[in-house]
């Protein structure tokens, strides 16, 4: 299931700044995770909020997540970071991830591509609308290491052979979809499933990173240079929606997929089911 996601496995920059373990304590705050609360209002007879609050005692910060489920199957989740007293490092990235079944391994997005692109590093990416395999979207770096994203995106789409599957909808977001567990790009220790990129092979699953923003990759040196300031992430209180609505691409031939279809996240949890 969905769930907040402040990670992304280190790549090279990373490593030369040390920027891993300034910021180190992300990576598993979600394994001392306390849901404090969970409460839900029927809001009419076409749709309902659930809402999750979580605390995460290692960064002394609260999350506040949503889910605006409509009779129609569609989903908009807002999740909100609320940083507490405590100081603590800046975010690699502030988004959600979710695991999907193997067969969701075709790709679409309107957004920036088709390569790889992130938010110090994109200019070269033109908007357009872009399609591939999951696997496709894999960069073997020599060491394994955060690959893969795109900046800006409207929307995506995944689906099995059939065409079946979810359409993500954002104002501006980010996402990487891999076919293979995230952990397989942890290259670090002796127990690391892979030291190479080239070992990676896909798997039996589909990982989803839906973000508000993911800091930037740097890259003046790799042996120290820090991200510019403009393109990191600060730990305040921030917060981002998106929606999730069921797709078949054979039946949306009366959803024209293009930018001025795409309603914008403002007021999305006021919409009705259509």
């Amino acid at each position: 299931g969905l769930m907040p996601n402040f990670w992304r496995y280190p790549i090279d920059n990373d490593l030369g700044n040390g920027f891993n373990k300034r910021s180190g304590v992300w990576k598993d705050i979600a394994q001392n995770l306390q849901v404090k609360a969970v409460n839900w209002n029927r809001i009419n007879s076409k749709a309902a909020l659930v809402t999750v609050e979580s605390y995460y005692p290692d960064i002394e910060s609260n999350c506040i997540t949503s889910y605006m489920i409509y009779g129609s199957g569609d989903i908009v989740i807002t999740n909100k970071l609320i940083p507490g007293n405590k100081p603590i490092p800046k975010l690699p990235r502030f988004g959600m991830a979710v695991t999907l079944p193997k067969d969701f391994d075709n790709l679409a997005w309107f957004g920036r591509g088709p390569q790889e692109n992130y938010w110090d590093r994109k200019s070269g990416a033109a908007i357009g609308h872009y399609v591939g395999t999951v696997w496709e979207q894999y960069t073997p770096y020599v060491r394994p290491q955060e690959n893969g994203n795109k900046t800006d995106v409207r929307w995506l789409t995944l689906t099995n052979d059939k065409g079946v599957g979810l359409m993500v909808l954002g104002d501006n977001i980010g996402f990487s979809a891999h076919q293979f567990p995230m952990s397989d790009l942890d290259h670090f220790g002796r127990e690391a499933p892979n030291r190479h990129g080239n070992e990676i092979k896909p798997g039996d699953l589909v990982s989803l990173n839906i973000d508000y923003r993911q800091m930037g990759v740097g890259g003046d040196n790799t042996w120290g240079a820090k991200t510019h300031e403009q393109y990191t992430l600060p730990a305040t209180e921030m917060e981002f929606s998106f929606r999730i609505r069921p797709y078949n691409s054979k039946k949306e031939e009366a959803f024209k997929i293009n930018a001025l279809s795409v309603p914008a996240l403002t007021g999305l949890d006021k919409l009705n089911a259509r």
